[in-house]
């Protein structure tokens, strides 16, 4: 073994020898795993169609360590594993060079009628491979690629496959994974045999052909030619090969070194602001360098990427992270260098709860209260869980280190953690469980309780974060109704107490199973609010954000109600979203984020998308429905009160594609139940209910954009949105911020759009908006003002003007000249 970093490969190896001595007792071996997960108070991950699996095979239950999870999460499980089946090598704490399965395929083999023969094939493979690693003979490598083979004809078995084995016995076969198979196609870093080898390969290779390339690759291991030596090494490289080839973790890195060097010559401490001056000095950065700020948010990125690297070197131990406002380095940090494999190191092991993330749908407006949902996973419904419905709270913290209220970040739990329970305490997910239930969970949440794979409870959170000092315990009051249904969904996150208020499909689906298991009307839940008042939004209220005259409005307002349909255009900075979702409020009254919906298209995005259509799950496909079919029943069943479907790029889609029959029922008077189409994908008659508008967003200024389909085209009335710098809301804000240079810069973008909408090649279409200037701080400070020109408008005149560099420079001096 070499060295402690790869410790895990004693126990994998002792641990697959352990496992053979079950081949013929599998019912045995899976409660042995059973007992192991429970004695940790963990969910076992789906393994079969139904909660307990009925058989297994080594390499599955080798993956149930070897998945991407967080490392803390693995070790627990090892714990458990080495306690149950009596393993003699000592728990790893380190696991460079291990291949991980994706967390959401847990099993080798595929769920369905085939599994039993796959299991079975599986365990042939395993013992054969245990057998030749133990004698190295033609017979058994004979018996191997056999078993290969026939094991590499059932579903699901394919690369990883050659990843179990690598588990097993990790000096012996290579893994052949998308990182190693990258890593070994370049010729740089193997001998040229294996290289093509490996290139030739669009499907695992058969038995022979693999013990071939296991072998080529040992015996470049043991050359001494290569950074490698065996193929543990292999495997490690091939993981930062992979990573180093990454540009946004190249980026990431940048100032991991320049930090540390500052500290160090500083003394080995220094506030954040004398930290960054001094790696101003030693980089030597530009002005631009320390000034430049990120496009959507307007944030310092220089300040915001040194920072970004301190916590990662606090979390990695390298920066003292208990004083406010000192950044001090460790004995570590004060001793050991970090090159750019070491790095790349840390911000694999500390993301590792950051990947395979579930995307979310576009969220309504931020600014409106939204009743969070979130699902909690238990294995157990005894102890605290039960009485937790029995006396109505709910309380998952398991550090046990007292008012969690009085912990200021997430870092100062964790600590506190370390302290009270020492060294070996497994808390990077209770630290995030216990920050979640006391700082972010908020009254009128909902929480969806599952135990295995069955929904048992839903409960609305009724009050704050408590701490009863008698029982030195933390607890919020829940309003608990319990139910018993099966759910099991693909949707589901890995973690145990996860935020899944945007997952609207996988939230719907939640309330669908609550609703059977109770017995109750099902609610869209996706959709849910706080059932607090909607704050009230008037014309005036609409004219004093969005920067349009009084005659405008009316006359947009107008357009929408009799057209039903309307597309918003203009150029980048004009306000096309914002106005979109101001325009919705104000005709409905009140900012109510259950009747107005945002989307955006894209050229992936499809008619199953928006409509409905067939998505894959763990047996074979199933029905489900698209964003639009959804809203417009929701709208249908509330026929009194208006709803806006809001479509932003809505000529980036193909959108006879996205549309599909519905091109016809979307026109103003083919609205209501009278006018029904079948649709596609199910016998079912469907409307698009009157009192649904839609709202579309089109940027005028994207030459990369086809024409709109004439057909889509003439059901939609075509708004132009304009720069509004002569509003007179517009110039009431302007003069309240009393800043000359913000006057001058307007002045002269002004003249700009004059010279823009005389190029015959450009147009009014493409005239610099106003949006580009909104909400900033007063005092507006210069370092602003640079930044929106010098990564703003410059670039945008980059974009309109690509073949014509004299104008850009012209424009781009009287743009800087401006605010000087």
């Amino acid at each position: 073994m070499q060295g402690n970093k790869y410790s895990w490969v004693g126990f994998c190896q002792e641990f697959a020898t352990k496992l053979s001595e079950f081949k013929d007792d599998r019912k045995t071996l899976i409660d042995k795993i059973i007992h192991a997960f429970q004695s940790i108070n963990m969910p076992l991950p789906k393994l079969t169609e139904n909660d307990i699996p009925e058989d297994i095979d080594p390499f599955t239950v080798v993956g149930l360590f070897n998945k991407g999870i967080a490392d803390e999460k693995r070790i627990r499980i090892i714990r458990a594993f080495k306690e149950e089946f009596g393993i003699n090598a000592p728990v790893p704490h380190a696991f460079e060079g291990v291949p991980r399965l994706n967390p959401q395929n847990s099993t080798i083999y595929a769920f369905g009628e085939d599994k039993q023969n796959t299991i079975q094939d599986l365990w042939t493979v395993f013992l054969v491979a245990l057998k030749l690693v133990d004698l190295d003979r033609d017979e058994n490598r004979d018996a191997f690629a056999s078993a290969f083979d026939k094991a590499l004809k059932h579903k699901n078995v394919s690369w990883n496959l050659t990843m179990g084995l690598y588990w097993v016995r990790p000096y012996w076969f290579v893994n052949l994974d998308s990182f190693n198979r990258s890593f070994l196609k370049d010729k740089d870093n193997t001998v040229s045999l294996v290289s093509d080898s490996i290139n030739g390969l669009r499907q695992p290779p058969k038995g022979y052909d693999y013990l071939h390339i296991c072998d080529l690759c040992k015996q470049v291991c043991e050359s001494g030619a290569y950074s490698y030596t065996n193929l543990v090494e292999l495997s490690e490289e091939a993981f930062i090969y992979a990573e180093n080839s990454n540009k946004s973790n190249k980026n990431k890195i940048r100032w991991f070194t320049p930090l540390l060097t500052a500290l160090k010559d500083l003394g080995g401490s220094a506030t954040p602001a004398e930290a960054r001056k001094k790696i101003i000095e030693n980089e030597k950065l530009s002005e631009e360098d320390i000034s430049a700020v990120t496009p959507k948010n307007q944030v310092n990125k220089f300040e915001n990427d040194v920072a970004w690297a301190r916590s990662y070197l606090v979390r990695s131990g390298y920066i003292d992270g208990h004083e406010r406002g000192i950044w001090a380095l460790t004995n570590k940090g004060m001793t050991e260098e970090i090159d750019d494999k070491k790095a790349l190191k840390i911000i694999k092991r500390l993301n590792e709860k950051a990947r395979n993330k579930p995307q979310i749908d576009v969220s309504p407006d931020k600014d409106i209260p939204i009743k969070r949902i979130w699902i909690y996973q238990t294995y157990l419904l005894q102890g605290r869980m039960k009485d937790d419905f029995d006396n109505g709270r709910f309380n998952p913290d398991e550090l046990c280190i007292g008012d969690l209220s009085e912990y200021v970040d997430k870092e100062a739990i964790h600590e506190r953690a370390f302290v009270v329970n020492g060294k070996e305490v497994d808390s990077t997910e209770d630290v995030d469980i216990a920050w979640i239930f006391c700082h972010e969970m908020q009254k009128e949440d909902i929480i969806y309780v599952l135990c295995k794979n069955r929904l048992v409870a839903k409960g609305i959170v009724e009050s704050d974060y408590v701490y009863d000092e008698e029982l030195k315990a933390g607890s919020r009051s829940v309003d608990w109704q319990q139910c018993d249904i099966a759910f099991a969904s693909n949707l589901i996150p890995k973690e145990t107490l996860q935020d899944v208020t945007d997952m609207r499909e996988l939230t719907d689906e939640l309330s669908e199973a609550f609703a059977k298991g109770t017995g109750k009307r099902m609610e869209p839940t996706g959709y849910e609010r706080r059932t607090l008042p909607n704050e009230r939004y008037s014309k005036e209220d609409f004219l004093n954000e969005v920067y349009m005259e009084d005659t405008a409005y009316d006359e947009l307002k107008d357009i929408l109600l009799d057209k039903k349909n309307i597309i918003l255009q203009g150029a980048p900075g004009v306000g096309k979203t914002f106005c979109a979702k101001r325009l919705a409020y104000s005709i409905i009254g009140e900012k109510d984020p259950d009747r107005v919906k945002v989307i955006q298209f894209h050229q992936s995005y499809s008619y199953e998308d928006f409509v409905m259509g067939f998505r894959p799950k763990e047996k074979g496909f199933e029905l489900r429905e698209g964003v639009f079919y959804r809203f417009c029943k929701i709208a249908e069943k509330d026929s009194e009160h208006d709803y806006f479907f809001i479509i932003d790029e809505i000529n980036r889609g193909n959108l006879s594609k996205i549309f599909g029959e519905l091109f016809m029922l979307i026109e103003c008077d083919k609205r209501g139940k009278n006018n029904k189409v079948e649709l596609l994908y199910r016998n079912e008659l469907f409307s698009v209910p009157e009192n649904l508008y839609i709202i579309g967003m089109m940027n005028t200024a994207d030459r990369s954009l086809a024409m709109l389909d004439y057909a889509l085209r003439r059901r939609f009335s075509f708004f132009d949105l304009m720069p509004a710098f002569d509003s007179s809301k517009f110039k009431e804000y302007q003069v309240s911020l009393n800043n000359s240079k913000l006057d001058k810069l307007i002045d002269k973008v002004k003249e700009l759009n004059e010279e823009i909408k005389d190029d015959e090649s450009l147009g009014e279409g493409f005239c610099i908006g106003h949006s580009y200037f909104c909400n900033l701080e007063n005092p507006v400070s210069d370092a602003k003002l640079k930044s929106i020109v010098n990564h703003d408008l410059i670039p945008l005149l980059k974009e309109y003007w690509f073949d014509e560099k004299s104008n850009v420079d012209h424009w781009a001096n009287e743009l800087r000249e401006s605010i000087q």
